[in-house]
């Protein structure tokens, strides 16, 4: 089990991007190419496939309330997730087994999720498990959607959706800096997102220190 530091915003934030006009086949090219340019500074596909179980844990801030608190991230391949945030009054949680997915909050309680919110955290296991290995195989389709600026880094943004599995429906945006290939940002279609730095080696592989 290996241990970082996360910081996971609660608040939602506004984001701009820069996109370019592309044809589908060179959007997919450029796509195609940040992914792999991630995946080999990640230290390759093997390397990423024998990761089976990562734990990450630390401080949560959430950026409307100035509140901070315990954060839990696990994750266990091929796409289980447990994560949890506890700050002030607004603490949560949500977990998916790979069977069902639930999510706990001040607001409603415990419940179990369907549709779209358990295809949309399924996916999020899916991604930060599966480090964009094996995504053309599990039918997700990338776009390239242009530049951004995430904390003053340059970054390439890119779109994954996936239409032709049991997970059609869902998508994210990733953000990777345009110089080391890390993961900056992951944003979900609601505007919440996972922010990522401080990349140090970790057995071989850079993880996010905070």
């Amino acid at each position: 089990t290996r241990h970082a530091k996360l910081i996971h915003p609660e608040d939602r934030v506004r984001y701009f991007i820069l996109a370019f006009a592309l044809s589908p086949l060179a959007s997919a090219q450029t796509a195609d190419k940040v992914l792999a340019q991630h995946v080999a500074a990640m230290g390759g596909a093997k390397a990423l496939k024998a990761r089976s179980m990562v734990e990450y844990s630390g401080e949560a801030r959430d950026d409307a309330g100035g509140e901070r608190g315990p954060f839990t991230l696990s994750i266990h391949a091929p796409n289980l997730i447990y994560l949890e945030l506890a700050t002030g009054n607004h603490g949560w949680s949500e977990a998916d087994n790979g069977k069902s997915a639930w999510r706990r909050d001040a607001g409603q309680g415990l419940r179990t999720l369907s549709g779209a919110d358990s295809r949309q955290l399924r996916a999020t296991g899916y991604f930060l498990n599966g480090r964009f290995v094996d995504y053309r195989k599990d039918k997700w389709s990338p776009t390239y959607l242009g530049s951004a600026t995430v904390d003053g880094r340059q970054a390439d943004v890119i779109e994954m959706a996936n239409e032709a599995s049991e997970l059609a429906g869902a998508r994210c945006k990733f953000y990777f800096d345009s110089a080391t290939h890390m993961l900056l940002k992951q944003e979900q279609p609601d505007g919440g997102y996972l922010a990522y730095s401080e990349y140090r080696p970790v057995n071989g592989i850079p993880e996010p220190f905070h």
